[in-house]
């Protein structure tokens, strides 16, 4: 008589870590772009390090109602992918600030077509307060 075997069902985590490396081995460049910046929270913090570099209370005023923990996470993930600097600005008091590296400057047509869209199609149109012609980001 054979020995039936059963398999065991994968769990939810290996489920998900299986089509993780199916996607990242099909995914076009948007879609893996997309993954690493498309985060609602990262993209906030990218914009407001295009204007300038910001102290870590900065961002967390900038980026009014988020959490504390939350935006040190992605400042933490963003400068594991070479997008976001992190310099230490002094040890007594401690000081850090955050700056976009080169590769997250590349980033700046994206978050500007992303405010054209939402001027046209978010906004009323009296609340616009940029001129389109004019761009929102000085450099």
């Amino acid at each position: 008589m054979p020995v039936v075997t059963r398999h065991r069902r994968k769990t939810q985590s290996q489920r998900a870590a299986i089509m993780r490396e199916r996607n990242d081995e099909t995914a076009c460049p948007a879609v893996k772009s997309i993954t690493k910046v498309g985060n609602q929270l990262r993209l906030v913090v990218v914009r407001y390090l295009i204007d300038r570099p910001l102290r870590f209370n900065e961002l967390l005023e900038a980026a009014r109602g988020v959490d504390p923990r939350s935006l040190s996470r992605v400042l933490k993930f963003l400068a594991s992918e070479g997008i976001v600097r992190r310099d230490v600005l002094s040890t007594q008091p401690f000081a850090v600030q955050y700056s976009l590296t080169e590769k997250g400057r590349q980033l700046q047509p994206v978050v500007e077509a992303l405010r054209a869209w939402g001027e046209r199609w978010l906004m009323p149109q009296e609340v616009v307060v940029n001129n389109p012609s004019t761009p929102l980001y000085q450099t």
